[in-house]
């Protein structure tokens, strides 16, 4: 029997692949505050006498986000009585993570037997905010072990087909039992507001009716997919589906590509996705539509089918990847746009850019520039109509070289010939990159000198050549960059993205960060700091012979934070409103000192060890739709 991934819980078995350990560094989001006691009391009135339970619900929600992190005195305080349980859940269950565990799935269960009685007596299902469902890989392996064991286990030898077969039915049956009850405790949420959905699992039409009858505003479907596309009208739906942001990432179900390779004329989702955005369209406010298709340029388009679609209320769109037919491209880009980002192959094809005009556009985000100047060229006039804008994020495609590298040739004059004073935030990142040959690059002084020019910036982020892998190729001159920079005078964080520097030994500098070479002037420079080294409980033990104490590698990476933080030292000497800089991929921030009657800023790392910080650094310098 063949196996239908789409519908496979061992798949949910194996996380999905991730870069780890790098670049999560970042301001964390804290916890969601507490709904307010009265509004998850419903209407009925509080049943303590207590003087401190006659707060105003305001004090309350306050006292009790302070125990957030303290679980044992939130669990005494629900047992206090009925007004305390529920001031106590509105922090415990504020944020609700499902994981398939025993635990989470007695919850939703019980949620969902008893959604009824919820305006009789107080519930925890009105103490919650946001849902995120996501199963853990080791607890569906726990839950599904005999699956697990035939499938990835040690019992896959010794296991028939038909036995697997009739395992995986069952696995399917139970979650979408467990996904059915689920969903039906969510729709009696009154308060829900987030969910976010993010199990590899196939959706099917009773999933839409149910989430379309969630109270959730905000909504998030990370790579389920369809397998077989249907339209999402009354009876199965209401007749609108009222919400305000959509962050969209819905694969074609695996039996469903096969029309893709069979020539279809129109896109397999057109139905789907035409009626999902009729739902939604009069109230969406937020969009960000991912699709990843791996037919290439030749690919289908997506569609929102033949007639377009009006979206008053859009305000922040992100288009990733796909590739829209003129229908779907027309009913966006006539939307009130404040943000706007556009996929490669939409900037590639479309002559949309030409006429539209965004009276309000604040943010304009470019992830892949196309390579045809033609494009470029589109795009730069495009920019020139828009130079209110405060935040622009450009990337070039990290081979670019000659003809091709398109930021030097026109996005570069656009911001040197208008007044761009409202912009805040700059992310350039130039080409250059190469695999045959050794190359250093260097971004160019004419271009350093424009973006010096710009006095409004905030936050800059420059990078250049490549942008994963171990190859680092811009050889960056520090002096240089505080030559053209220092007259952003407001500016409050600054990244340099993918610099490498020269290696003693004379091997290139693209290898700085692989090679690690540890000598005489990096054991030095490895001392210059021995506060730090003691924050970090990294010092070496005193009396010792450092070579016996430290590898190389660690004296390396001593010095080579040593040399970052003096560089983040000499930009703040000249850029007096620095809060953040990251170079070297060490983020440093600054301590203030007293040098005598002087005021200095000293810079502190803000990791124990190097740290991409990707994600940090995509939310602070490209953005994102989605705030919740």
């Amino acid at each position: 029997m063949e196996v239908d991934f789409d519908h496979d819980v061992a798949r949910l078995m194996r996380g999905p692949l991730s870069v780890t350990g790098k670049g999560q560094l970042g301001i964390p989001k804290s916890p969601r505050r507490s709904l307010l006691l009265d509004t998850v009391m419903q209407g009925r009135p509080r049943a303590s006498s207590c003087r401190l339970l006659q707060l105003p619900a305001e004090i309350l929600a306050d006292i009790v986000d302070r125990l957030i992190d303290d679980k044992p005195s939130l669990a005494s305080l629900a047992l206090v009585n009925s007004d305390c349980q529920q001031l106590a859940r509105c922090c415990q269950f504020a944020e609700v993570h499902f994981d398939y565990s025993p635990q989470a799935q007695l919850l939703f269960r019980t949620l969902a037997e008893n959604r009824s009685a919820q305006s009789e007596k107080p519930s925890i299902g009105a103490c919650i905010r946001k849902i995120t469902y996501a199963s853990d890989p080791q607890q569906v392996a726990q839950f599904h072990r005999k699956l697990y064991k035939s499938v990835w286990g040690n019992k896959v030898g010794s296991t028939t087909d038909d036995e697997r077969d009739a395992l995986r039915k069952d696995a399917s049956l139970h979650y979408e039992l467990v996904r059915t009850y689920s969903l039906l405790a969510m729709s009696a949420m009154p308060n829900l507001e987030v969910l976010i959905w993010k199990d590899r699992y196939a959706l099917d039409k009773s999933f839409f009716a149910g989430i379309t009858l969630c109270r959730a505003h905000h909504i998030e479907l990370n790579r389920p997919s369809l397998n077989h596309p249907f339209s999402l009208t009354p009876p199965l739906t209401a007749s609108t589906w009222p919400i305000r942001s959509l962050n969209l990432n819905i694969d074609l179900g695996i039996e469903a590509r096969d029309d893709l390779y069979e020539g279809a004329a129109t896109h397999p989702l057109t139905t789907f996705f035409s009626s999902l955005f009729r739902l939604c369209s009069p109230t969406l406010e937020s969009l960000s539509w991912y699709y990843l298709e791996l037919l290439g340029d030749d690919r289908i388009p997506l569609s929102i089918g033949e007639t377009a679609i009006s979206f008053p209320q859009l305000k922040h769109l992100q288009l990733q990847q796909l590739k829209l037919d003129s229908v779907a491209i027309f009913s966006f880009m006539t939307a009130p746009l404040k943000t706007l980002e556009l996929s490669k192959p939409i900037l590639a094809h479309a002559t949309i850019l030409d006429c539209a005009t965004f009276r309000d556009l604040e943010s304009f985000i470019i992830p892949h520039l196309p390579q045809e100047a033609q494009a470029c060229d589109r795009i730069a006039k495009f920019l020139a109509k828009h130079y209110m804008i405060n935040r622009l994020y450009i990337r070039e495609m990290y081979t670019s070289f000659g003809d091709k590298v398109h930021i030097d040739r026109c996005i570069i004059p656009i911001l040197d010939s208008l007044d761009f004073s409202n912009l805040r935030s700059l992310s350039l990142a130039w080409g250059g990159g190469s695999l045959e040959t050794t190359r250093n690059i260097e971004i160019s002084e004419a271009s350093l000198g424009v973006i010096g020019r710009i006095t409004s910036l905030e936050q800059l982020s420059l990078c250049a050549g490549f942008r994963a892998g171990w190859r680092h190729q811009w050889l960056v001159d520090h002096d240089k960059l505080r030559y053209h920079l220092g007259g952003l005078k407001g500016l409050k964080k600054l990244a340099l993205v993918r610099d490498t520097y020269p290696i003693p030994i004379g091997v290139d500098a693209e290898r700085y960060y692989e090679i690690r070479f540890a000598g005489v002037e990096e054991e030095q420079d490895a001392e210059a700091r021995p506060d730090i080294d003691k924050e970090q409980e990294t010092e070496r033990v005193v009396g010792e012979d450092q070579d016996m104490n430290e590898p190389p590698s660690e004296i390396w990476e001593k010095a080579h934070r040593n040399r970052m933080l003096e560089q983040a030292e000499k930009y703040a000497a000249i850029l007096p409103q620095l809060e953040w800089i990251f170079c070297g991929q060490r983020p440093m921030g600054f301590r203030k000192t007293l040098d005598g009657h002087r005021q200095l800023l000293r810079a502190v790392p803000l990791t124990i060890g190097r740290d991409e910080c990707r994600t940090y650094r995509e939310s602070i310098f490209r953005g994102s739709c989605q705030d919740w």
